[in-house]
């Protein structure tokens, strides 16, 4: 009797990892072709909830990721860019965020990003040690 019950319950565990491994797949082909709109739209949304932003604050918030992400967009399909156009259009980016956002709201983005860039970092490193 336990013994069949812990067959059940194996197999409820596979069927959950199945599941799981398949929605991961499609969260990368989706990320992939989304547009620069929809990607202006879900940064903006993070930020709008992790930064208490204005309804004002949000609507300039994602005008200016939304010209971000074209610009990124353009970045990778074209190689003429130079590099000093892309440290132009990031550093217009950092001073209009600074003047839409409050001290303490750039003091929490300041945050949010360091704690992306480590996790990005540790990640990259354990990956190399292959």
């Amino acid at each position: 009797m336990k013994t069949a019950k812990l067959y059940v319950t194996f197999i409820y565990v596979l069927i959950f990892l199945a599941i799981s491994a398949g929605s991961f797949a499609q969260d990368k082909d989706s990320k992939e072709s989304k547009t620069p709109e929809d990607r202006a739209k879900i940064t903006s949304d993070k930020m709008k909830t992790s930064l208490n932003l204005s309804d004002e604050q949000y609507t300039k918030i994602y005008n200016l990721n939304l010209q971000k992400m074209k610009d990124a967009k353009e970045f990778r399909e074209s190689e003429s860019k130079l590099r000093e156009s892309r440290e132009k259009s990031f550093t217009e980016y950092k001073s209009s965020m600074k003047t839409i956002l409050t001290d303490e709201q750039m003091k929490n983005m300041k945050k949010m990003h360091g704690d992306r860039k480590f996790k990005k970092g540790h990640h990259r490193k354990h990956h190399h040690k292959k």
